[in-house]
């Protein structure tokens, strides 16, 4: 990635806690890259994801590999479901679909305003477009398993 692009574990500070007794509603899908998504592209997108989720009391972690995007976002029901909305709009990516909504007691990336881990540099993962594939992603299908591999790549 272009040196404009975040760290992965730069978050720019940490959603606050959820007001009161909200329970926190998390969501997990995965999509794909539309072409020509660059380097800058992605470091605009986390710069704004990280803006809009610190105002809007959202926390996450996305991974990318390929082009192939799974994300978790996590926070207030209305918040979660305005930017599900508006990231279902956007043109960069296409195929999305749901793997996970539910409401959670704790959040699972509170640390994180946008936790971000790019596979495809990694050597382990580079050009293995089989990572995020059909038979993968149906294994992902169930909640833990699907919030396990996102918690473990960001411990990364």
């Amino acid at each position: 990635m272009s040196d404009r692009t975040p760290s992965p574990t730069q978050t720019n500070g940490t959603p606050p806690a959820s007001p009161g007794n909200e329970k926190i509603r998390q969501l997990v899908y995965v999509s794909q890259a539309s072409h020509g998504l660059t380097s800058a592209d992605m470091a605009d997108i986390l710069v704004e994801a990280r803006t809009r989720n610190e105002v809007c009391n959202i926390s996450g972690m996305l991974l990318m590999n390929n082009g192939q995007f799974m994300q978790c976002v996590e926070g207030p029901s209305g918040a979660v479901e305005e930017l599900i909305d508006g990231i279902g709009r956007d043109e960069r990516h296409c195929f999305m679909s749901i793997l996970l909504d539910h409401f959670i007691e704790t959040r699972d990336f509170d640390c994180w305003l946008m936790g971000f881990k790019d596979l495809s540099s990694n050597k382990h993962f580079a050009n293995n477009d089989d990572v995020m594939d059909s038979a993968f992603l149906s294994e992902m299908s169930h909640p833990s398993r699907a919030v396990a591999l996102l918690s473990s790549f960001a411990k990364l």
